[in-house]
């Protein structure tokens, strides 16, 4: 076996990382509206993040960022990171994630990635 293949079916083994959630991906399609991207902003819950690919962030390493996103009791957090580097949690709003998501659809190969939130995003203090 390849050595790329092997740490592949290493990562992949269960009993390597048995607390590790298991990720969905949701497809986002060019046929999606705002309104669908909107609508699936609103449906999360707050033990879920949402993460997706935003080509256009501005980064100092490679092009764009993987925007991750927790909805918390009162407000929605974001936060962006790629490789090495990360923004803090942010307050934002549905509307303002689903705009980014609707105008990078096209970017999400396999789709959204949905999974369990490992640690709650804390909400932002005035």
């Amino acid at each position: 076996m390849k050595r790329v293949q092997l740490f592949r079916a290493l990562a992949r083994t269960p009993e390597r990382y048995p607390a590790a959630p298991e990720a969905r991906f949701l497809p986002v399609s060019l046929d999606w509206t705002p309104e669908q991207c909107l609508q699936l902003m609103q449906t999360l819950s707050p033990g879920q993040r949402l993460s997706f690919f935003d080509p256009d962030f501005p980064s100092v390493s490679d092009p764009g960022g993987y925007v991750q996103v927790q909805r918390g009791p009162d407000s929605w957090q974001r936060y962006t990171a790629n490789h090495g580097w990360s923004t803090q949690w942010e307050a934002t709003t549905p509307e303002a994630l689903a705009t980014v998501l609707y105008a990078h659809r096209a970017a999400q190969g396999p789709g959204v990635q949905l999974n369990e939130a490992r640690s709650p995003a804390k909400e932002e203090q005035p």
